[in-house]
């Protein structure tokens, strides 16, 4: 990082004064916010029927005594009987020992179910939670579809085939019937809930992302906490502008207030998850964007995509993490909860100035949950810009406001030594 940080200071060293101070919060942030799954073989009963036999050749026997004869017969009439039973017997001994083979079966096969289940989980998860990218890598890849092959040959008619069969083919929208089937067999699944609102947003279809956006709502799924935060990140962008979103948290809260609030309508959200799908990113090719062709959503593709499309206002929300923005730190403009994206620096005091004077006075509020309180880290980079500026005019009372809104950021995020080290630094 320290080299990285001379590789800035060195690129920029020429810019005038506000390409420094952008340099040193963009610094700061990238610095400091890291703060962030026996068998038994059957008895063979093929026995003959020697009595028969036996029965058979009475007539060819010597005459003998009548005593004699019946003394024989009674002798057959008894292995007769010895094998009927030895005969019933291992009939039995074959039903139970094929009912111990089906019984270990049965046991074996949802050993394995549980086994597929949590790597699947597993693999999705880390896919979902990468540093680096949205896209699963070749190996979490090649464990969900061994998963969904598993379930495919076992249980096919299973919630668990459809469900991860369109999930593990990252929004695939070709699949959605897998959805479908996995929405009738548990339609309050949370999961499948959201996998749908991502489906009708990547087709357009508004009125059904909505239903789906209101159940998530209703479940908690989007809070007043979310809500809070992503209607002052809405906030920070330009007028018919687009703002990048990484996340399902920010994804659906900011889907939720433009369509059921009808907030910032003018405002193009992109999802950086949603492009994955082939459809999402031939929509938005219809829409003027231009789409790197990378097959895998990661830092590069971001680091592309803004490249390509500059002259569209984009805004990078701070939800971002640090990978992704450290490739792009040269076109960062800090605005507001977002970076706006320019091919040269841009002076956005005034701007950065209104919009803390519409934040100061409820991003505080409805903070209950550790990712809530995160967040809140997201107001520093705007803070301290203005905190420089003021400090360059000379206006001490803006300072201390703004140390005073630092401060409380600092004790809610259980930070404050950090946060204060970091304005010592600024």
């Amino acid at each position: 990082m320290n080299t990285f940080l001379f590789f800035l200071a060195t690129l920029f060293r020429g810019f005038n004064r506000f390409v420094s101070i952008r340099l040193r919060i963009l610094s700061l942030f990238l610095i400091c916010f890291s703060m962030s799954w026996s068998q038994a073989t059957p008895v063979n009963s093929g026995a003959t029927n020697s009595s028969n036999q036996h029965l058979n050749e009475v007539p060819t026997v010597p005459q003998v005594e009548n005593k004699e004869i019946i003394i024989r017969l009674d002798s057959e009439q008894e292995d007769k009987k010895r094998l009927q039973i030895q005969e019933s017997s291992s009939k039995k001994m074959e039903t139970k020992s094929l009912g111990k083979s089906a019984s270990s079966d049965v046991r074996d096969v949802q050993l394995q179910k549980t086994q597929y289940n949590q790597q699947f989980q597993i693999q999705k998860k880390n896919a979902s939670t990468q540093l680096n990218s949205r896209s699963p890598s070749d190996s979490q890849q090649q464990e969900m579809n061994q998963a969904v092959d598993f379930y495919r040959t076992v249980a096919p008619e299973s919630f668990e085939f459809h469900y991860f069969t369109y999930t593990s083919a990252n929004y695939n929208t070709k699949l959605f019937s897998h959805l479908e089937s996995a929405y009738r067999l548990k339609p309050e699944n949370t999961d499948v809930l959201i996998q749908l609102v991502g489906y009708y947003l990547i087709i357009e279809d508004k009125s059904a992302a909505l239903t789906f956006l209101k159940q998530l709502k209703n479940k908690g799924v989007i809070s007043e906490e979310l809500l809070k935060y992503n209607r002052n990140l809405m906030q920070s962008a330009l007028p018919t502008s687009s703002l990048l979103i990484h996340g399902v948290d920010d994804g659906l809260s900011s889907a939720y207030l433009q369509l059921h609030d009808s907030l910032r309508t003018d405002l193009q959200l992109i999802s950086l998850d949603y492009l994955q799908s082939e459809t999402y990113r031939s929509n938005l090719q219809k829409l003027g964007y231009k789409i790197p062709e990378i097959k895998s959503v990661d830092v590069s593709f971001l680091e592309s995509f803004c490249k390509l499309n500059v002259s569209k206002n984009l805004h990078v929300s701070m939800t971002f993490p640090k990978p992704y923005l450290t490739t792009i730190s040269n076109r960062l403009n800090v605005f507001g909860l977002t970076f706006l994206i320019k091919s040269d620096p841009i002076v956005t005091f005034e701007e950065n100035e209104k919009l803390w004077m519409d934040f100061s006075g409820t991003y505080l509020a409805v903070i209950e949950t550790d990712k809530g309180k995160k967040l809140l880290s997201n107001y520093l980079p705007m803070l301290l810009y203005l905190r420089e500026e003021y400090k360059r005019v000379g206006n001490s009372q803006k300072v201390t406001e703004i140390d005073q809104a630092i401060d409380e950021i600092g004790i809610k995020t259980n930070n404050f030594s950090k946060v204060n080290s970091l304005r010592g630094r600024h």
